[in-house]
């Protein structure tokens, strides 16, 4: 809605006293037009708030000089294009307070995008905002979007924390002490991860308020049926899994626990629940979770790595997100993954003496594991970095090994079947420090290339892209293919005068003996020490 009355100075008025017309800005079409004042209706907000930056604060001596306007475009888009060759600093100072009053007696205060305030209205439904606090977050999305907002924001010079309430009241015409509560560290803008003040010391207005992201901003000036669709460029929800539950029975004791206490907090609706999964990378962390959630037919949603430009998120905007989506997640049946939590629990090993974002911010972290809502797992691949007042606020701490070899050889059965022979397998089965997210990235590659290859080749191939990993762990390669008895061996072929099968059961029970072997070369006798050394010590 807006008032079409009078303005303060008519337009012929302003060009009797300072020689020129005032300038529109482009406009859609007449409907969408304010007659009195020449704008773009959808601009009149962001027209009235920069003419309040430029006009009220530090910003009027940054932006009017002797020797013109700081930014001229910016100038043109307020509607004083005609003063850009005035010499005449009194007289475009004027103006700008004249254009304001015109602003001001015109537009609506209450006139963001229909689309936009539809939008912030659901969010502030979902997550509990405030007037005020909605008022806030479309500002922020109106700062982060529209360019001349931003050029005028850059006019307000460097602010201290402090003063950005005081500020953002006067724009938005507002009560301080409203705004001051809106803008505080634990009020719902900052928690839910919406808006937040940057902790710079000194910057400019537009840098020191912090939106979600820019790509939320766009969304919110769309239509949006779901709002959790909203946060899509941060939350990601996760595939199904690939591994069944056969394929973590190396972790059954904790998994026996764990999966009846989740069960349990998602029906109770159980706060502060976290647990902190730990292994080396490619043991099955992810899928571990993503089975979980498909197990209680709960969506399992995961806390992006990178923005919707492939850009990687830091620690802080990760957090953020991970706020955001506890407070759009707040009414729903639904599980967090938060995975590579390296970059937030980092001590202070870090370069220069700087302590990781966990570690500076302590207080605010520990009320963060104490207060969620959703459950989440947290994934890393290493848990000894973690401070140990981090670590006792986990309800379920969890290790994930590597499989045991029945498993992996379920695993290599699973993926390889088809791709290598039975020997390979057999080297892929023994070997223990082979995480089964290695074996199925190989798997793949080999099963888009086997039309190129004989099934020896894809064998081989599998191996060698297998032994290429491991290297670059830090692992030995596979045994070689030569170590193992021949598939088909006969005791019945050693001309012997004892009984070798008694020797062996024997040597299987105690694990443990001393035998001698003496004879021709070829008459089998080191065969027949290895295939007892495979079950047992043999000296």
């Amino acid at each position: 809605m807006f008032r079409l009355t009078s303005s303060a100075t008519h337009p012929v008025a302003f060009q009797r006293q300072y020689g020129c017309m005032i300038q529109p800005t482009t406009q859609v079409d007449d409907t969408d037009t304010d007659s009195e004042i020449g704008v773009d209706r959808a601009k009149l907000p962001q027209l009235l708030w920069s003419l309040r930056m430029v006009t009220k604060f530090k910003g009027r001596s940054n932006f009017v000089s002797r020797v013109g306007y700081a930014q001229d475009d910016l100038a043109e888009w307020l509607g004083l294009g005609q003063l850009l060759e005035s010499t005449c600093a009194i007289t475009k100072r004027r103006a700008l307070r004249e254009r304001l009053q015109e602003v001001e007696a015109t537009a609506d205060p209450d006139g963001s995008p229909a689309c936009l305030r539809k939008n912030s209205g659901c969010i502030a439904e979902l997550v509990g905002l405030s007037p005020v606090e909605q008022r806030i977050l479309e500002f922020a999305i109106l700062l982060q979007i529209e360019p001349m907002l931003r050029d005028a924001a850059s006019q307000s010079g460097h602010l201290h924390r402090g003063a950005i309430a005081s500020i953002v009241a006067t724009i938005l015409a507002l009560p301080e002490a409203d705004v001051r509560g809106a803008l505080r560290v634990g009020g719902t803008l900052s928690r839910s991860g919406l808006v937040n003040i940057s902790t710079s010391k000194y910057d400019s207005l537009e840098s020191r308020i912090d939106l979600l992201s820019s790509s939320f901003a766009d969304a919110m000036l769309g239509d949006v049926d779901d709002p959790v669709t909203l946060l899509r460029h941060a939350l990601l929800e996760c595939p199904p899994p690939s591994l069944t539950r056969s394929d973590f029975a190396h972790v059954g004791d904790t998994l026996s626990v764990l999966e009846p206490y989740l069960a349990s907090a998602l029906v109770s609706k159980r706060r502060a629940v976290n647990v902190l999964v730990h292994g080396q990378p490619g043991t099955g962390k992810t899928e571990l979770a993503r089975w979980l959630a498909r197990e209680f037919d709960c969506p399992l949603f995961e806390v992006a790595s990178e923005d919707g430009d492939g850009n990687l998120l830091d620690a802080e905007r990760r957090l953020q997100a991970y706020c955001a989506a506890q407070a759009f997640l707040a009414q729903r049946r639904a599980m967090i993954l938060f995975d590579e939590v390296e970059d937030v629990f980092s001590g202070d090993d870090l370069p220069f003496g700087r302590k990781g974002l966990a570690q500076s911010r302590k207080a605010w972290m520990n009320r963060l594991l104490e207060g969620n809502g959703i459950p989440t797992i947290w994934l890393t691949n290493r848990a000894n970095g973690m401070d140990a007042a981090f670590v006792r606020r986990f309800d379920i701490v969890m290790e994930m090994t590597l499989p045991a070899r029945s498993q992996r050889s379920r695993v290599v059965e699973a993926h390889c079947k088809e791709l290598v022979t039975k020997k390979d397998a057999e080297r892929l089965a023994d070997c223990t420090h082979l995480a089964p997210a290695v074996l199925v990235r190989a798997s793949r590659v080999i099963d888009a290339a086997k039309h190129a290859l004989t099934p020896g080749a894809a064998s081989s191939g599998l191996t060698h892209l297998v032994d290429g990993t491991l290297k670059a762990q830090g692992h030995a390669p596979l045994r070689a293919a030569t170590t193992r008895l021949p598939e088909h061996y006969s005791p019945d072929c050693l001309n012997v005068d004892v009984d070798v099968r008694a020797i062996a059961v024997g040597i299987k029970t105690s694990g443990f003996a001393r035998i001698c072997f003496y004879g021709p070369p070829g008459t089998g006798s080191l065969r027949s020490a290895s295939g007892w050394q495979s079950n047992s010590t043999v000296r």
